[in-house]
């Protein structure tokens, strides 16, 4: 199985990523990482891999998780670029006891397929405005 770090570094084999001078940023960057997953993934993983991307590439900050979430994850569900695929599959806490609400155990997404070629993937910013 692929380490974290050895999958970002062959996802950016051809794109340059976030923070940097590219035609390629974070939105074309969360559709790329999704189609190369083949799985459903959870946000958590999209921001750890830009942040890790973010580091790698030009030792910047990373930009905060909620603001992620705000400005590229609510807005590609929210017009359908990304569809809800369900939740981790763990109802009760790691040492066997107590139940972990719904609304605490980790969402799954997946990428709309009839999306995929949409020009508002490099531009996601607009989606939120719309």
């Amino acid at each position: 199985m692929v380490d974290q770090k050895e999958r970002i570094k062959r996802i950016f084999s051809d794109l340059r990523g976030w923070g940097s001078i590219s035609e390629y940023n974070t939105g074309m960057f969360i559709r790329k990482f999704m189609l190369d997953a083949g799985r459903p993934v959870y946000p958590y993983e999209i921001w750890r891999a830009l942040t890790l991307e973010k580091k790698y590439k030009g030792g910047l900050e990373p930009g905060r998780y909620v603001s992620f979430i705000a400005n590229y994850i609510v807005p590609l569900k929210k017009h359908g670029y990304i569809v809800e695929y369900g939740y981790g599959d763990q109802p009760l806490k790691s040492n066997g006891e107590g139940y972990i609400p719904r609304s605490k155990r980790k969402k799954f997404y997946i990428i709309n397929k009839s999306k995929i070629n949409d020009p508002l993937w490099s531009n996601v910013q607009k989606l939120k405005v719309m």
